[in-house]
């Protein structure tokens, strides 16, 4: 949650470079293990919580981070909903 926030009606979604310790599962050997990422931001879902008909959607990134540290995969989506 602290990664995002509004501001004067503007959603600000940060992304910072910190090491955040994890456990992932390993689909092959079927075991857990201990990983790291050097990423972290937020995710916002809208689904059923938003929906416009028209419009201008605007979207301004800054990226951080270095080309050869892994991590980063930024995105924007925008899913129809077919009634």
């Amino acid at each position: 949650h602290d990664n995002a926030h509004t501001k004067n009606g503007v959603l600000n979604i940060s992304t910072i470079q910190k090491v955040n310790n994890y456990r992932a599962f390993n689909e092959k050997t079927k075991t857990f293990y201990a990983d790291k990422k050097y990423v972290q931001s937020a995710m916002m879902q809208s689904w059923n919580k938003f929906c416009f008909t028209g419009g201008i959607v605007e979207f301004s990134a800054k990226l951080p981070g270095k080309p050869d540290v892994g991590g980063l995969w930024p995105a924007r989506k925008f899913l129809v909903e077919r009634r």
